[in-house]
């Protein structure tokens, strides 16, 4: 497994006057530490999950140019592109120059966009879902033609471009490679089989089945499966002084058992670039090669097969894993005050994992009228949201961005 790094947000000690040199000393030291990839969010508001929109938050292509003149092997690239932000020629030339700048060392990331509150904040248009995925694949087509060296003109649906030509052209042949962000079935998955060098996924049980998905979709594309870079979005909180190091091992490892073979993550406290250097000493060596012959963990795929399959409201007929007495696990609908573990530790029975702990359910879902958690730890996402939902998309209290740590609670004890 390789890793890279992702830095979503800019709000650091010393504010804006010291952003350049916090952020030059972040790359080299990933540069340095062996981090394979280096990422910034292409927003320009900061997003939720991060803080309030005031935060500071720079212009992603911008941040990368500034990152390429710091470090001279670690890929660059946003996580990810919003198809509407750029137009399509002008999106390729931007990373054909970072292409070149870099020394052949640009990623496009893209993907259809979500944050409609900031581009009609900034004026940007923001059309339905469906549009937006006609743009990203006609994007994808365009950029491709660019990078092929084809100057006859498109037309098509919602661009026209008369002559694309793109001078120089991309050091990396046959092009920068292509990420396209997101885990959706239909469209976003089939569009990674038919154009994109690499995935990339939010991190839990789920992963499993969506790349099943994925290699359904190669199948009909007739793409080769195993060409697909598979990545999944994390968060290192290795500790002041590295005393979750194995944690955040174990976690690592458990997603490569689902098919991970990158992530790319964010690092807490990066400013301070001491967690950086630890995860380059004691992580990325630990996973560049196969986990150890002892390491033994769950396999939970079964389980969300089921949901997926039963759907929402069905879930209380979810059968347990095989016993001799033929019961579920000892766990039933959430109530008030009451901690759900019991299918948990059934799951992980005998593979040496210790289940996580789930918090007290109190306060109301607004998806579900039954009680959720109003507050739960990085390490444990609601278990009533999985059991209501089936996905973890579709909750109202939790969501698959909210959780990338949840992995090292089921590491080998």
């Amino acid at each position: 497994m390789k890793i890279g790094l992702s830095i979503p947000d800019f709000t650091w000690p010393g504010g804006p006057q010291r952003l350049g040199p916090t952020l030059a000393a972040i790359g080299r030291t990933a540069d340095a530490a062996g981090f394979d990839s280096i990422w910034v969010m292409d927003h320009f508001f900061q997003i939720g999950m991060y803080g309030p929109p005031e935060r500071e938050m720079l212009e992603g292509y911008s941040a990368l140019a500034f990152l390429a003149g710091q470090t001279s092997r670690a890929r660059l690239g946003t996580m990810v592109t919003g198809v509407i932000y750029r137009h399509p020629g002008i999106l390729a030339k931007t990373v054909t120059t970072l292409d070149v700048l870099s020394g052949g060392r640009a990623w496009l990331g893209i993907g259809a966009a979500w944050n409609e509150s900031e581009s009609r904040g900034l004026g940007v248009p923001f059309p339905p879902l469906a549009e937006r995925f006609e743009r990203l694949e006609e994007t994808l087509q365009i950029c491709l033609r660019m990078w092929s060296g084809d100057e006859t003109p498109h037309t098509g649906s919602h661009y026209r471009l008369e002559r694309p030509l793109n001078s120089p052209q991309a050091l990396t042949r046959p092009h920068p490679p292509i990420l396209i962000g997101g885990g959706g079935e239909k469209k976003t998955l089939r569009l990674v089989a038919r154009y994109a060098d690499a995935c990339n996924l939010f991190p839990g049980p789920q992963v499993a089945h969506k790349l099943e998905v994925l290699r359904a979709h190669c199948q009909a594309e007739g793409r080769n499966y195993d060409d697909i870079l598979k990545t999944a979005m994390f968060q290192f909180d290795v500790g002041e002084k590295g005393e979750n190091v194995d944690k955040v091992i174990g976690a690592l490892r458990w997603l490569s058992g689902l098919g991970i073979q990158t992530v790319i993550g964010s690092v807490k406290n990066v400013h301070a670039v001491t967690p950086l250097e630890v995860i380059g000493e004691k992580v990325i060596p630990a996973v560049a090669g196969p986990p150890p012959a002892s390491a033994k963990f769950p396999d939970l795929s079964r389980l969300f097969a089921l949901w997926n399959r039963r759907g929402p409201g069905r879930w209380r007929s979810l059968p347990g894993p095989a016993r001799s007495s033929g019961t579920r696990p000892a766990s039933s609908r959430p109530r008030s005050g009451r901690t759900t573990t019991g299918w948990l530790s059934a799951a992980t029975a005998g593979t040496g994992a210790t289940p996580p702990t789930m918090p007290t359910w109190s306060a109301p879902c607004r998806l579900w009228s039954r009680p959720a958690a109003p507050s739960w730890s990085w390490a444990a996402p609601p278990a009533a949201c999985w059991r209501r939902c089936g996905r973890l998309e579709g909750s109202a209290s939790i969501s698959a961005r909210q959780w990338p740590s949840w992995p090292a609670a089921l590491t080998p004890s």
